[in-house]
């Protein structure tokens, strides 16, 4: 019988009470639930059948689990007591128990009650691949229809997000909208209220929507942080040496944001802050200390920033724009909405035709079956749900911080038919971490804040703090962390609050050399130096004769191994592997469960590869991967000879022109081959699975065989073997055909990415990595957490969603060419950030209680003294808990860490070692044991590369003779002499090595500027002038041409400009298409650049002063367009880098030149997105000058003017007038 806390004992024995459990990590939480089952089951008074319990884990491992250990509990009762009938009758009902799933308990509800929904019984739950398929074919139809249709509100809205693919643009709005409303009770009437946000008649009416509530309250509630701040600094000043003189500054911007905290409406917030001028501080007086009057400037400063934000993200608006703004985007939300309603209803048609649905759609059927509506609107138990109560004593739920609200509801409907308080939730808000999964915290914290500890009432509320997981040092060193960034406003619940960890395990006494503190180590390097870096300390942990101790199961003491390891990463998609690689070149086992790994993996790759072909052979990159594969073997330089055969076609048709007129044998006989496989297998699709399809492809050429043999053969096979698994469950879809399934793969791809098949056991000695997210509810001896100093993710959805405050778009305006984030946008957003800044502080928290014996953070740095100025920085704060401000700033784990540690005795040695120690300001933070050790490991040397290399050598005798061998002292002065000057010698022309023979003005431009192509720096939402949006389906033959990129489009633009008629009689719309229209038919242009050209454009051209000195001096025959040039230069002259005097031929084309009264004028034509001519000038004079210096040294004549002509603003600069004007 285990010895129960007091705690653990009232969770156990409590009863008829609605109760919730906030139970820690590694508080035995599971052990209790089980517990508390079998007290119920063998209740002596009043005993409970176990098919009267309803028990809802959140996964079917933890089902299982928990199902075996009240199986085991049941067993060994039985043992002792054979005779006792209610106990047997326990055991055979265990199978049949409701111990599961929330989707298995809704699974449950809807087969037994289908009729009442009018649902077809016979319903399947599709598989992921199937359901995506299912809605990318519904969107597809919708916007189809959309666009025959052409509604006018339709084509304005994609009008207005025309700057991307317009329609991928639009399906990822109604699909993050559709998404966000499945967690709703009621979706459909959650999407239609999203609305709301935009029917504003005044600016009372505006200061009423929750949006704009959330705005004020957020802004008044940073305000106490400021004023914190503020305290501190005038604190400062009147100590002893402080700047005195500041006082009166800081305390007037003291008292102006405590009058903001009183303000109730958004235009008495913007008068009061929008309005304030940040006041400057007054000169030093000369008596104060330097290093206080610093402190306190730094303060202000931050302070006036954070002011100043506020202002520009929040008070920037006046009403009036708030007002025209939301009126403007209303039109474009009712859009949105109304498209996503349409994909609802189509999709749930769609599925009902198929009879498939998702889990999603399961939730949402049961809670029909078990809730109704009464005639004031109100949600109750329907009948279903008023029976389905009498039969369960009580609902138990576990994993309660990672419900939802539709799950919360179906509970709900059946637990309060009577009244009767039964049931219990169990969970830890603080390790809520799920809510991409539509998770919400607020329903756990809720209940924890109206719950009460009391123990007669009856919602009462118990808390788990003992971990029995866990030595002290690590609980130290978490609650200390914790203490200080864990709060309300950052993490939804108060840390320091009864939430702290209270060790309750008893570990061995290690040894005396042995600290087991939490170490910190920063890293100067980049982040393969820091999976170095893990490697060696690996190494150390796991050496047999001074490694670690770890305490085993058995509660004796032994050497750790490689299993007692695990690496945690936030994310590990891209860089799992990479730490794999570092660690096994160290010798050390490694493994990780790649989520990307199945679909890169090479068999799998090859085999959905001829797939592809299978399906489509005119697709060069499946086909040449194939070609080049073990399957058939053709080489590179083979695909060579085939592509120089016929360099114009597809690499399919090359294969069959090669057929013909291939001069090699081996080689047409080697393509006959590869094709008449292709061939034969094409005929066979449409009479065989694709399972079958499969399994023929792995026989072509014994590929299966090949597989088998490499490294990792086993694994290999398993993953053939998952892919087949994947074609099954196609074949069981609603799908058909090769096509289909190849689609099926790739949206599997997106919604659930998949690691290889598990090559490795359990009980296999090997480092584990993992991600954070996969390791919740696991322990490991000791943990790494890898990578803390990489940066949070930022939210740049075109879409803000927010499940309370509704959707917030951009403001575009397409005739003034604006798109803009609206402040609807940007409140939601910030409410989106500050939610997703809680979870990954509460996944901070799970990777730290993760370890038992040892807990290591590591994170690369740039400079390791910016570290030690941020720490000091840390250490000047003299209060317990960080500003909520503070921490939501914050954007990766490790300064999170050092927020909190910087302030303990544990950053001493640090800052000592950089020669940079400042005094902590709170004396009481300082001391406390916190088990923290902040260290710094900087760059690579040499000595510790030659340490490496000897540490890596297995060789023991020469590891021993490199380790005697004096590094400083000359063994042979000759070998010496030669190694020196054969090591040291330098490439005397190595400046001369990037500089090329033949440049063109745009790339010398690029290199004196260091810029990318205009067109590529960037995107523009407005980058092309496209008069018509025509679907692909409409468009004609000629019409289906590669979209212009902005750089092809200026090259449109300076080809009508060169042929363009300078003698019209007048330029209209219509006159300047027909010019347009005649240059097409002559083959002059190609429609496709005439297309992008706005007639306007052409005729605001025709209008200035410029075209008309262009038309004079074409008259005269002094016009010249398109003139081509080389010019000699020095590479010295061109690129100021280097000496050398080497010659550099400059290419290049003049738009335009024409002669003025004897002098020589070059003009350039630019379609750069500007909104001043000075930014062409800034962007283009280099280009210019030397199209000046061309015609100079051609015609031996000055050029008077270089003048460029911008398209975007219908204007013309002189550089000789602008130079002028800038003297």
């Amino acid at each position: 019988m285990p010895n129960w806390t007091p705690k653990q004992k009232e969770v156990i024995d409590a009863r008829d009470q609605n109760i919730l459990v906030s139970a820690a990590a590694g508080s035995g939480k599971t052990a209790v639930l089980v517990e508390r089952i079998i007290n119920l089951l063998t209740d002596e008074n009043n005993p409970v059948d176990i098919d009267n319990l309803l028990v809802v884990t959140f996964t079917k491992a933890a089902a299982s689990e928990m199902k075996e250990r009240v199986r085991n509990a049941l067993d060994d009762i039985i043992t002792n007591h054979p005779e006792n009938e209610h106990i047997q009758k326990q055991i055979n009902l265990i199978n049949t128990a409701q111990i599961t799933t929330i989707d298995s308990f809704c699974s449950f509800v809807v087969r037994e009650n289908f009729e009442k929904i009018d649902l077809d019984p016979d319903y399947k739950i599709g598989d992921e691949g199937e359901i995506e398929l299912l809605k990318a074919d519904v969107l597809d139809e919708i916007i189809t229809n959309r666009y025959e249709e052409a509604e006018p509100e339709f084509m304005k809205f994609i009008e207005q997000y025309k700057a991307s693919k317009a329609d991928d643009s639009v399906t990822n709005l109604i699909m993050e909208l559709y998404t966000a409303s499945e967690s709703h009770v009621n979706p459909e009437k959650w999407v239609k209220s999203c609305i709301d946000n935009y029917i504003v008649s005044d600016e009372e009416d505006l200061n009423s929507k929750s949006w704009m509530v959330k705005n004020i309250n957020d802004i008044k509630n940073i305000m106490p942080d400021i004023c914190k701040k503020l305290e501190n600094a005038i604190n400062i000043c009147e100590q002893p040496g402080g700047p005195e003189n500041y006082t009166k500054v800081l305390t007037d911007m003291y008292g102006t944001c405590q009058l903001a905290m009183d303000k109730q409406s958004y235009r008495a917030l913007k008068n009061s802050l929008g309005e304030y001028k940040i006041p400057r501080l007054p000169n030093k007086s000369g008596g104060e200390n330097s290093e206080k009057a610093e402190r306190v400037k730094a303060i202000k400063n931050e302070v006036g920033n954070k002011i100043k934000n506020i202002v520009d993200d929040y008070l920037s608006y006046d009403i009036d724009e708030i007002l025209e703004e939301i009126n403007v985007m209303k039109d474009q939300v009712r859009v949105i909405i109304d498209l996503t309603l349409e994909f609802m209803n189509r999709l749930k048609e769609v599925k009902q035709e198929n009879s498939i649905m998702d889990f999603s759609d399961l939730e949402h059927y049961a809670l029909n079956i078990l809730t109704c509506e009464n005639e004031n609107g109100e949600i109750i138990p329907s009948d279903v749900a008023i029976s389905m109560s009498k039969q369960y004593k009580e609902i138990m739920i576990d994993e309660y911080q990672d419900s939802n609200t539709v799950q919360e509801a179906i509970l709900t409907s059946i637990s309060n038919g009577f009244g009767i308080n039964n049931v219990f939730m169990v969970g830890d808000v603080k390790q809520s971490i799920y809510r991409f999964r539509l998770a919400n915290p607020n329903l756990f914290l809720e209940k924890y804040d109206t719950y009460s500890e009391e123990t007669d009432v009856s919602k009462r509320k118990i808390i788990l703090d003992k971990n029995f997981r866990s030595r002290k040092e690590v609980i130290d060193s978490v609650n200390y962390i914790f203490d200080t960034i864990m709060c309300r406003h950052t993490g939804g619940i108060e840390y320091i609050d009864n939430n702290r960890l209270v060790c309750g395990a008893s570990f061995k006494e290690l040894p005396d050399i042995q600290d087991n503190a939490t170490d910190i180590v920063l890293i100067e390097g980049d982040k393969e130096y820091e999976i170095e870096q893990i490697a060696k300390k690996i190494k150390k942990i796991v050496d047999p004769d001074f490694g670690m101790k770890v305490q085993d199961k058995d509660g004796n003491l032994r050497n750790a191994k490689y299993s007692d390891i695990v690496i945690l990463l936030r994310g590990i998609k891209g860089i799992s592997s990479q730490y794999v690689d570092v660690l096994e070149k160290y010798g050390i086992p490694a493994y990780t469960e790649t989520k990307t790994g199945f679909y890169d993996a090479k068999e799998v790759l090859t085999v959905l590869n001829f797939l592809n072909v299978l399906d489509n052979p005119r697709q060069d990159i499946p086909l040449a991967g194939i070609m080049l594969s073990q399957m058939f073997n053709f080489s590179e330089s083979e695909l060579a000879q085939i592509r120089i055969n016929d360099e114009e076609s597809g690499l399919y048709d090359e294969l069959k022109s090669y057929l013909y007129d291939g001069d090699d044998e081996k080689l047409v006989d080697k393509i006959t081959n590869f094709m008449n496989i292709i061939n034969n297998l094409r005929k066979e699709i449409p009479y065989i699975t694709v399972y079958d399809l499969i399994d023929k492809v792995l026989k072509i050429n014994g590929y299966d065989n090949y597989i088998m043999a490499l490294p990792s053969g086993l694994r290999r096979i398993k993953n053939i073997e998952q892919l087949k698994e994947k074609a099954v469950a196609y074949e069981n879809s609603s799908y058909t055909g090769l096509f289909n399934f190849i689609r099926y793969i790739e949206k599997v791809k997106v919604v659930r990415e998949e690691g290889e098949a598990l090559s490795v056991d359990e009980s296999d000695n090997i480092v584990r990595i993992m991600s954070i997210h996969k390791s919740k509810g696991l322990q490991f001896p000791i943990v790494f957490l890898a990578n803390a100093t990489s940066k949070f993710r930022p939210e740049k959805d075109a879409i803000a969603i927010h499940e309370e405050y509704g959707i917030g778009m951009d403001y575009v305006n397409h005739e003034l060419k604006i798109k803009d984030s609206s402040l609807v946008k940007t409140v939601i957003r910030n409410a989106i950030t500050k939610e997703n800044k809680a979870e990954l502080l509460r996944l901070l928290y799970v990777a730290m209680t993760r370890a038992q014996e040892k807990l290591i953070i590591t994170g690369s740095v740039k400079e390791i003294e910016k570290e030690v100025e941020k720490i000091n920085g840390y250490r000047r704060n003299p209060y317990l808990q960080a500003t909520g401000s503070e921490i939501t700033d914050i954007n990766n784990f490790m300064d999170w860490i050092l927020l909190a540690t910087s302030r303990n005795k544990g950053a001493d040695e640090l800052l000592k070692h950089n020669d940079s120690f400042t005094e902590a300001q709170n004396e009481e933070l300082y001391n406390i044991d916190a088990s923290v050790n902040i260290t710094a490991i900087c760059g690579e040397t040499e000595d510790d590369k030659l340490k490496e290399y000897i540490e890596l050598n297995d060789d023991n005798t020469k590891k021993q003779e490199l380790l005697q061998i004096d590094g400083k002292k000359t063994y042979d002065k000759i070998t010496e002499e030669i190694l020196n000057k054969n090591l040291n010698w330098e490439y005397p022309y190595y400046e001369d090595v990037n500089i090329s023979a033949k440049a063109s003005v745009t790339e010398i431009k690029r290199q004196v500027l260091h810029e990318y192509d205009e067109q590529q720096d960037g995107t523009e939402i407005f980058k092309e002038e496209l008069t018509d949006i025509i679907p692909d389906f409409a468009k004609t033959d000629e019409q289906l041409h590669e979209k212009l990129t902005g750089a092809n489009r200026g090259t449109a633009y300076h080809r009508i400009f060169e042929l363009m008629d300078l003698n019209l009689s007048e330029y209209t719309e219509e006159s300047v298409n027909e010019m347009i229209d005649g240059y097409v038919e002559n083959g002059l242009i190609d429609k496709a650049g005439a297309d992008c050209v706005n007639a306007n454009d052409v005729i605001a051209f025709s209008k200035t002063d410029l075209f008309e000195r262009m038309r004079q001096a074409q008259s005269r025959g002094e016009l010249f367009r398109e003139q081509k040039f080389l010019l000699g230069k020095k590479a010295c002259e061109v690129n100021p880098n280097t000496d050398s005097e080497e010659l550099v031929v400059i290419q290049g084309i003049i738009d335009v030149c024409f002669i003025e009264n004897g002098r020589y004028y070059v003009v350039d034509y630019k379609t750069d997105k500007v909104r001043k001519m000075e930014q062409l000038y800034d962007k283009y004079s280099v280009q210019l000058d030397y199209y000046k210096e061309a015609i100079e040294q051609i015609t031996g004549k000055k050029v008077e003017d270089e003048i460029i002509y911008s398209v975007t603003l219908g204007d013309e600069i002189s550089f000789t007038e602008h130079r002028q004007r800038r003297q």
